[in-house]
């Protein structure tokens, strides 16, 4: 499969990203580690990247500075992806 197809859910996508936490289980005890970073860091930066627009905007930022700034970002992820 290729494309979105190859993903039957949102919970399969973030596994892929990597942006889920690693799960450990042994018996009935099951807990939760840290973020796996498993999969493209380019996908996984991408979507952190954006992910920082609120947290500018409460920190004095405009809207507009915001989105300026993380289209910036997304635009040179996407050119290393594309040429990598």
């Amino acid at each position: 499969m290729t494309g979105w197809r190859r993903f039957p859910a949102a919970r399969a996508f973030t596994g892929f990203t990597g942006l889920c936490p690693a799960g450990y289980s042994s018996g009935d005890k099951t807990s939760r580690g840290h973020i796996t970073k498993a999969g493209p860091e380019t996908v996984r930066t991408a979507l952190t990247e954006a992910a920082w627009y609120v947290h500018l905007v409460t920190h004095g930022k405009t809207p507009a500075e915001a989105v300026t700034a993380i289209a910036r970002e997304l635009a040179g992820l996407t050119w290393a992806e594309m040429t990598s």
